[in-house]
């Protein structure tokens, strides 16, 4: 049995040998032939820099082969009690033959298990022909692929062919299910692990990241990425900051009833997906999101990032704003006041109150409402029937929209540059508590059922399935869908997709063709078509593998 302590100080050695070559390589001066090209640079594809990119990514690729996953896992394996051998045919090509080839297809297989039988490990596909001309030259009993594309699906195996009576030559097997077969889980979490870190300090050393433009297809899965942490995010777990230290205070802290309301209007009836929507607050909050997540990899103290925090500001301003002028909407509001900016036409609407001037709220006065953030949270905290929290809820959502006001806002927008990313972290996570107690904790409407229409939310389940079947691995035989109870289909993805389209907002407007195929074995196929798109969703789907296995896809 290999333990943990073991199998660490393996993995260490190798890390901080693949680093070693990465830092290396790094300092070498490279010749303009060595980078890769465009065949016709008349037409300027690319610039230099995405050429070097595309350089040190095979290089980083090609080194994590030679250096890191191959002599790490026949370490391993060894330990364990296997032998391990790697072909003569390996060593006649250096990296820089392997960085040419496509798959590397030069080698015939990454390592040799000998146990009882030689069984060739490859990191890439392989044709049927390809493994059986394979087999029999290096007299090997089968070849298994590991597969590192998912390491999520639950299942663990997937045939490499639909022929089922040639898969016990070559199958796939993802790396996860080599661990459990080989060696074991605890070994693989150290396995995975260390060799991410040392990609992720490898990609450092290198000093390349690549930046998105807000394109149509990469805001949508910009925003699913978004909306689901958000999802995730527990309103017990967030902590208001004064500072960028999170601080333990009671003055924040609802009561588990209020917890529970604020959780099941915000998450359980996805009001959250408002932020998915075209409402000017939520395209402030998701342009805040693209840039934190594209400065916050750098955490430069040369940059000012005011930008980022002005979108944060700006999104809480404007959902009060919204919320304002929803509740124009609702009933019980005859004798609330609002401070006003100009007189309204209707003198008898005016209301002095020491140092405030206030405008009766009706909807023949709006165009005199003051809209400053304080005056907004202050009638807020007076409209004590648009809330579904406790009197002390209320209260204690008003304090944090007064302190974000106060710490954040105004601490934040005059004078002084921002230059820490950590103020960023604060003043994002208080934006989050400040949205999650605004769209959880104020009435909207008079008629709950139809707040999320007015509050902007949009669903986003068929950008979710979108990707969802974009990721399955391709050996997958078959999906299942069904539509209500009496309508089910058993279907392939058809080769041939039609080229998927955007709306400006991020939403997938695009269609997936599948070809059905009948729940009768016997019977090929009917010849009739199915197409997926946001107006035709099933309501569950399935995967069926190569083992015969039914798998639920949730998304």
């Amino acid at each position: 049995m290999i333990n943990n302590k073991t199998v660490k100080s393996i993995m260490e050695k190798y890390t901080s040998n693949f680093l070693l070559q990465i830092k290396n390589e790094k300092k070498r001066k490279r010749t303009e032939k060595e980078l890769p090209h465009s065949d016709f640079p008349v037409f300027k594809l690319g610039n230099p820099e995405f050429f070097e990119y595309l350089f040190f990514q095979k290089l980083i690729d090609g080194y994590l082969r030679e250096y890191l996953i191959t002599p790490a896992l026949c370490e391993l394996l060894c330990k364990k009690g296997y032998s391990t051998s790697i072909l003569e045919e390996n060593c006649k090509y250096g990296l820089k033959d392997f960085n040419k080839t496509l798959k590397n297809r030069l080698l015939p297989v990454d390592f040799v298990i000998e146990d009882h039988e030689r069984i060739g490990i490859r990191y890439s596909c392989l044709s049927q022909k390809e493994a059986k001309d394979i087999i029999k030259e290096y007299k090997l009993n089968h070849i298994e692929i590991l597969d590192f594309e998912n390491t999520n699906f639950r299942y663990s195996e997937k045939n490499a062919s639909i022929q089922r009576k040639e898969t016990k030559l070559c199958f796939h097997r993802f790396l996860k299910s080599f661990f459990k077969v080989y060696l074991n889980e605890e070994t693989y979490e150290i396995f995975f692990n260390e060799i991410s870190n040392a990609v992720e300090i490898a990609n450092a050393i290198i000093g390349f990241d690549s930046i998105h433009t807000l394109s149509p297809a990469f805001l949508c899965d910009f925003k699913i990425d978004t909306l689901t942490n958000i999802s995730k995010m527990s309103l017990c777990d967030l902590k208001f900051q004064k500072t960028q230290e999170v601080q333990e205070d009671n003055n924040y802290a609802f009561t588990q009833k209020d917890y529970q309301v604020l959780k099941e209007r915000f998450i359980d009836k996805k009001l959250f997906l408002s932020l998915n929507g075209n409402e000017d607050f939520a395209k402030c909050f998701i342009t805040s999101e693209y840039l934190f997540n594209v400065f916050k990899k750098g955490n430069a103290v040369f940059f000012d990032y005011s930008a980022v925090a002005t979108g944060y500001f700006k999104c809480i301003e404007l959902l009060l704003q919204k919320i304002i002028e929803l509740a124009l909407n609702c009933h019980g509001h005859d004798e609330l006041w609002i401070k006003c900016s100009k007189e309204p036409k209707n003198k008898s609407d005016i209301n002095y109150q020491k140092k405030n001037k206030l405008v009766k709220f009706t909807y023949e006065n709006r165009e005199c409402f003051a809209t400053e953030m304080g005056n907004l949270i202050n009638f807020l905290s007076h409209r004590t029937n648009g809330w579904y929290l406790s009197k002390d809820g209320i209260k204690k959502t008003c304090k944090v929209l007064s302190d974000y006001k106060t710490f954040c806002r105004n601490s934040h927008f005059h004078k002084d540059i921002i230059n820490d990313i950590k103020t960023i972290e604060s003043i994002r996570n208080n934006t989050i508590i400040c949205i999650y107690c605004l769209i959880g904790g104020c009435k909207l409407t008079d008629t709950p059922i139809k707040d999320g229409e007015y509050i902007g939310v949009t669903d986003n389940s068929f950008d979710r399935l979108f990707r969802k079947i974009n990721n399955l691995p391709y050996s997958v035989k078959h999906c299942i869908f069904q539509f209500d109870e009496n309508v089910k289909y058993k279907v392939i993805p058809l080769l041939d997709q039609e080229s998927p389209t955007y709306s400006q907002y991020g939403n997938n407007n695009s269609r997936i063709s599948f070809a059905v195929h009948t729940f009768d074995e016997n019977v090929p196929f009917d010849g009739k078509k199915i197409y997926l798109s946001r107006n035709n969703m099933p309501e569950k789907m399935w995967i069926e593998t190569f083992d015969d296995e039914i798998i639920q896809i949730e998304w």
